[in-house]
């Protein structure tokens, strides 16, 4: 029954697993980190150490392997998330940047209003 349990375990953590590399790839491509939160993600880095512990102390076999890579997957993420938003609180020295982003969305067409895309119907019921 162990080697069910463990094979069970294995395919728990690979799904757990599975998206963090994605995460962690979006991160890092958009260095957006709004909406996330370091609270959970310590949370469940402390969930994967409470695993790895509990691995060692009991019945450490391969599976810990898995716990091991997930915990580190998390914690990058978790540095990515507290280095970008430290980058994004600092104030901007360059202001060349900042003229030209005000640049770019004074540019930007502007939207039309509803009024100016609705149909509007006359008395006589026929389009006008």
């Amino acid at each position: 029954m162990t080697a069910d349990l463990t094979l069970f375990e294995m395919v728990m953590l690979l799904c757990f697993g599975g998206s963090w590399p994605f995460a962690i790839a979006k991160t890092i491509r958009t260095k957006e980190v709004s909406g996330a939160s370091p609270l959970f993600y310590a949370l469940i880095l402390t969930g994967y150490l409470c695993g790895i512990i509990h691995k060692l102390e009991t019945n450490p076999n391969f599976v810990l392997v898995f716990y091991v890579l997930n915990a580190a997957m998390v914690a990058t993420q978790l540095v990515l998330l507290t280095h970008y938003r430290a980058q994004k609180s600092e104030p901007s020295r360059d202001h060349s940047q900042s003229r030209i982003a005000a640049h770019r969305i004074r540019r930007r067409p502007l939207r039309h209003s509803v009024r100016a895309t609705q149909i509007s119907v006359t008395d006589t019921g026929r389009l006008g």
